[in-house]
């Protein structure tokens, strides 16, 4: 019966589609133009671009220019118009009027030019640029080409002042609190977690040219997509030869280095390019944690305090060629990927109490560890525009491999008081994980303009996964004893995955209305075997996914959105895994091979402006929401990390977006974001859950143009009380302060930071249940000066091609 439901919703869909294509299918006139620079031919992207009645100059229908500054207004009767163009630090723009006379002929108006804005205040030369942050349909655009952040930082910085993005303690990355999927140039990064971290730490600021914030992504993005960031590098038109080069020297407690560049060489048909980074890396966290048992009517408690220091070596790498078979039908084959490896050393001392004042021993734990990881993929492009009437295809064919491995050494001594000075070899544990996971993946996309108002995208995605994870686990039970295997944890677990996808979008224009609305069908199988318990599991599901988005402008100045999507968050492979992995004796965290993938119901409402201030009111529902906790064993004194599934969330969040220019040469872009809701389960450990969650994060940043030709950036980032189910994350606040002279006329320029300069950046933490009682607070050597130097050379003008792989998703889930 379910397939039948499912079938019959598909055949409704596609007939509902056919009746607006052939309602819509009239022959209104097109008209388009390109808007560039009065003193060059550098496009003007994201323009505010309004076609008015010549009679009297109301405002028929408003368009946002798209990054290349092309505008296209669709379904224009015949009449007698006229083009008023506006964008920050640019002179208004009106074009003479023109007539349109209802014979359905495109009416192209051409490359229109814009003058730039200039004004001297008190030295200070203030030349017009595009505002940091901008507004488009259905995403913000960060611009960091030749911001300040544009230089000396790491794309993870710069993510973090992106307005309605918060980066967590681990490196996680949500965008207005929905699961995000990281892309580079269309391309997914395929890594989550840790990997995903150094990933975006060695990815430098200079090569950025600016960073789409996509809050509602249509069907043709895979479905666990809540919200899409495309980190957008920077690319010209010309042949010939350029490059650039940076190195950075950073001070906080230890001393730290990164360096790289990019090049790119374009001749005839052939197009070559190669970037390379490496970074070194040492750095020092503090970190408390009070783990309380209840044990006959009292609190037990385990206090512990540690000191890490680690040490790592990245290096991040993408080499390729795109190829032009014909006039707009191009073939690329491209490799990138990651090496990374790292030692840490921590030593701890965990007191057990039995009240706040009594310790009865003390365990010290000296642990070091070392891991390396290898993960590259290979990508096939082809790329064919085979009409001028708007049809497109393009083919992705993708094969990675991610290699992973650790090996971690604890060994504990126990004192015991009075004889506080004596310890006894308490027992040595080492972990040895590895996990090796490989992924092939074929996808296919369609683009067709049906007539001059209605766009069709269509396409199909195939991956396969497997993901082989071993751990080994050896004993120690006396000192410099012999290592013993502990065979009850030692366990090899393998996963497949085949994920089988297709997917249609339309987009329209009616009236004042543009339209985009899509469905996507996925199918899931699934197969989990652990060797060690001879247990096999056999999954199967297919979900569809519609999604619907409509904006107007109800004026010149006020535009209004609303969008509804259906999504999925998959568990990383890492988080199925039941293998378990020790942070130390007391402490270990565990996947779960039962746990659901999370499904969301979500809409949001949003109006804009004057193209300065964005509210979006956004509701969504969850079920099955993953969930990852803790959980205190009192017979052991152990505490499990884990993630579960609770039954059902609801949120309600509001965000605002707001654009302030103080002075011609002091602007500033503020985001403020905020929640609430609810979660619930009727068996959470036992227990029956029922808690509100909320928080709140702003951040705030100032660009300053000072004197001879110097800019100043400064970010504020405050983050209020986080409460999700039994968790809760303590406010935080930190301050970064920036410079930037461009020298060697302008080939080059010089950039110093002083990140978190109050050293307030400090995460606090606190679970509380029926069975959980933890608090928690830890701090890095976030307080760092850094300098950079960055030399531009050759042809500034070259491009390289983007690409849209297949493999985005499956990236997306390898984490460690």
């Amino acid at each position: 019966m379910e397939r039948n439901y499912k079938y019959y919703i598909v055949m409704i869909f596609v007939i509902t589609m056919s009746s607006l294509v052939r309602l819509y299918a009239q022959d209104n006139t097109r008209v388009l133009g390109t808007i560039k620079e009065s003193n060059s031919e550098n496009t003007v992207g994201f323009a505010n671009v309004l076609i008015l009645q010549s009679k009297d100059s109301s405002m028929l229908k408003g368009v946002m220019a798209d990054g290349n500054g092309a505008f296209v207004f669709e379904n224009i009767m015949k009449g007698s118009y006229l083009i008023k163009i506006s964008f920050i630090g640019y002179q208004q723009f009106y074009s003479p009027s023109f007539v349109i006379q209802g014979d359905g002929k495109e009416v192209d108006l051409g490359k229109i030019s814009l003058n730039t804005e200039s004004k001297v205040l008190n030295e200070v030369k203030v030349v017009g640029n595009k505002p940091l942050v901008e507004r488009q349909i259905d995403r913000f655009v960060l611009n960091v080409e030749n911001s300040v952040v544009g230089a000396g930082s790491t794309s993870l910085e710069v993510l973090e002042r992106a307005p309605g993005v918060l980066v967590g303690d681990n490196g996680s990355v949500s965008l207005q609190g929905k699961t995000t999927m990281i892309m580079v140039d269309g391309k997914q990064i395929q890594l989550s977690g840790e990997g995903l971290n150094n990933f975006l730490k060695s990815l430098k600021s200079d090569n950025i040219a600016k960073i789409e914030l996509i809050t509602q992504p249509s069907a043709k993005y895979d479905s666990f997509a809540g919200a899409v960031i495309d980190i957008k590098l920077k690319k010209g038109v010309n042949q010939g030869f350029n490059g650039n080069v940076n190195l950075g020297l950073s001070q906080s407690i230890y001393t730290k280095y990164t360096g790289g560049g990019n090049f790119n060489f374009k001749e005839g048909k052939f197009n070559f390019f190669a970037n390379y980074n490496q970074s070194f890396n040492k750095s020092q966290r503090i970190s408390w944690q009070d783990s309380r048992f209840p044990i006959n009517s009292s609190l037990y408690s385990l206090y512990t305090d540690s000191k890490n220091e680690s040490s790592s070596r990245s290096h991040s790498y993408k080499l390729g060629f795109d190829y032009n078979l014909a006039a707009n039908h191009v073939l690329g084959l491209s490799v990138d990927g990651s090496i990374y490896g790292g030692d840490n050393e921590k030593y701890a001392t965990t007191d057990f109490r039995k009240s706040v004042s009594l310790r009865d021993s003390t365990l010290e734990t000296i642990s070091t560890s070392t891991m390396k990881e290898d993960f590259r993929t290979y990508n096939l492009n082809y790329k064919g525009t085979l009409d001028s009437n708007g049809k497109e295809l393009e083919i992705n064919i993708d094969y990675g491999k991610d290699n992973y491995s650790s090996d971690a050494l604890f060994l504990g001594r126990m004192r015991i008081p009075p004889q506080s000075e004596a310890s006894n070899f308490r027992q040595g544990l080492r972990n040895r994980p590895s996990y090796i996971t490989e992924f092939n993946t074929y996808k296919i996309d369609y683009t067709q303009a049906i007539n001059q108002s209605l766009k069709m995208e269509a396409g199909a995605k195939s991956s396969f996964v497997t993901a082989n994870n071993l751990i080994l686990v050896d004993l120690q039970t006396k000192e410099n004893g012999m290592w013993e295997p502990d065979t009850k944890r030692n366990d090899n677990f393998v996963y497949k995955e085949n994920i089988n996808a297709a997917y249609v979008t339309f987009a329209k224009s009616v009236g004042k209305w543009q339209i985009q609305t899509g469905l996507r069908v996925e199918n899931t199988n699934i197969e989990l075997n652990s060797y060690s318990t001879q247990s096999f599991t056999k999954k199967d599901y297919t979900n569809l996914f519609p999604n619907f988005l409509a904006e107007t402008n109800l004026s010149e100045n006020h535009q209004l959105a609303f969008a509804f999507r259906r999504d999925i968050t998959r568990p990383s492979y890492d988080q199925m895994n039941p293998l378990t992995f020790y942070t130390d004796q007391y402490t270990y965290s565990q996947g779960n091979p039962n746990l659901n993938p999370s499904k969301s119901y979500n809409f949001s409402l949003t109006h804009t402006y004057a193209g300065k201030i964005t509210t979006t009111f956004d509701y969504s529902v969850t079920n099955d929401m993953m969930y990852e906790t803790t959980e205190q064993i009192p017979s052991t004194k152990v505490v499990r990390h884990f993630i579960g599934n609770l039954a059902k969330s609801t949120d309600y969040g509001l965000n605002v977006n707001f654009q302030v220019a103080i002075t011609k040469w002091w602007q500033t872009s503020n985001n403020i974001y905020g929640s609430v809701g609810k979660v619930t389960d009727n068996n959470f450990l036992g227990n029956k859950l029922d808690i509100a969650s909320s928080g709140y994060y702003f951040n705030s940043t100032h660009n300053i143009a000072l004197p001879k030709g110097y800019k100043m950036d400064v970010y504020v980032n405050y983050l209020g009380q986080y409460i999700v189910a039994t968790n809760t994350q303590l406010p935080r606040f930190y301050m970064n302060v920036s410079f930037q002279k461009s020298i060697w006329k302008k080939q080059g320029s010089l950039k110093l930071n002083l990140n978190d300069i109050f050293w307030s950046r400090q995460y606090t933490y606190r679970t509380l249940s029926a069975t959980q009682n933890i608090e928690g607070s830890n701090y890095a050597d976030t307080r760092l000066v850094r300098l950079t130097l960055t030399y531009k050379f050759g042809n500034k003008k070259l491009s390289t091609r983007q690409r849209n792989s297949g493999s985005d998703e499956v990236q997306s889930r390898i984490n460690h």
